[in-house]
């Protein structure tokens, strides 16, 4: 099902090609992926406390951050994001797809960088 995400998100990519494996087992195609075209957002829940906030990740578990203020709170989710994200594939860590369908109160989406996109897509067509 992860593997129909990741198509899903490219299909709606227009004009992009992509890494695909064909059906026969023995046929693959490989196209490049074009990172500027690549959006993922994945999702946060932000929490006021006191006089600062903190958020968490929905779709990754452990991906905490918190701040002083709200722009600063935005910036610290964006760079705790890409950095867990950016964990080399040798590790054999494999995360989630970005869940499209979040939405609700607090909860706010963050942009993957492009080649880390890239690199998450990759992987999950694999």
């Amino acid at each position: 099902m992860k593997r129909n995400v990741a198509r899903e998100i490219i299909a709606g990519l227009k004009g992009v090609l992509f890494y695909r494996r064909s059906e026969r087992k023995d046929a693959v195609k490989i196209h490049k992926i074009d990172p500027d075209a690549i959006i993922l957002k994945y999702h946060y829940r932000i929490y006021k406390e006191g006089t600062g906030y903190w958020a968490k990740c929905i779709e990754l578990n452990g991906a905490l951050t918190q701040a002083d203020s709200m722009d600063e709170l935005m910036h610290n989710m964006h760079e705790a994001l890409n950095l867990i994200l950016d964990e080399p594939i040798e590790s054999g860590i494999r995360f989630p797809m970005p869940d499209p369908t979040l939405k609700g109160k607090n909860i706010v989406a963050i942009e993957v960088e492009p080649e880390i996109a890239e690199k998450l897509i990759k992987y999950h067509l694999k």
